[in-house]
């Protein structure tokens, strides 16, 4: 069993809403999925909800280790968001475009680091990561370039420059059809699904950020 402790630092709730994860899938099968992995730790608590302003508070505050995740339909996508302070549900979005054969588009568009991933049945299709590690940038690509991409960027000098949020945002568009940055004020009326995973062999403290709330929904 493991217990909460309360952190002196803020975070902002619009930072964390500006890393998407999205499958493409019916939200009942990217649910079912998503409690399938989260089950190996143990009893799965799903609740259901009418608003997605409701779903967010469940959600938060953001934490230090992930506690549960929320599901909204976006189209034919996905989207899943998770309490975890700056988490990318990167292993969990892998696992179920493997366990799906599906779709999987991760994409973060922080002022510290953007990245972004296309992954196809649980394989990368295209990865493209510039992000700032101590003091010094990193820029990484994999995979052939998508047709929306500004590749002529990629080797200009200053590495911040090579890939930025508008980049993040224009692959996201491309592979989803969703216009990015989302509008969350657009979900207000969604059916939104939460599971809960369970933290009874968790050995380390789960730290409770403070959440400034400054989104409007």
């Amino acid at each position: 069993m493991t217990h909460f402790v309360r952190s002196p630092e803020v975070e902002l709730l619009s930072e964390h809403m500006q890393i998407s994860h999205l499958i493409k899938c019916s939200p009942e099968a990217a649910t079912a999925a998503l409690e399938r992995q989260l089950s190996r730790f143990g009893t799965v608590e799903k609740r259901e909800f009418s608003a997605f302003k409701q779903a967010m508070e469940y959600l938060l505050p953001i934490k230090s280790f992930v506690t549960r995740y929320l599901t909204v339909q976006i189209g034919e996508w996905v989207w899943i968001i998770c309490d975890m302070r700056l988490s990318d549900c990167y292993s969990d979005m892998m696992n179920i475009s493997k366990d799906l054969t599906c779709e999987a588009v991760l994409a973060s568009a922080l002022d510290s680091g953007r990245r972004f991933y296309y992954i196809i049945a649980g394989n990368h299709r295209r990865i493209v990561q510039c992000y700032e590690d101590g003091n010094r940038w990193v820029f990484f690509e994999k995979g052939a370039p998508l047709e929306c991409e500004r590749v002529a960027n990629y080797t200009l000098k200053r590495k911040p420059d090579r890939f930025k949020t508008e980049d993040v945002w224009r692959c996201a568009n491309f592979v989803t059809g969703i216009v990015f940055p989302i509008n969350w004020i657009e979900l207000r009326d969604k059916q939104v699904v939460t599971l809960e995973r369970s933290l009874q062999n968790l050995k380390v403290p789960v730290q409770l950020y403070e959440t400034k709330w400054d989104v409007t929904l």
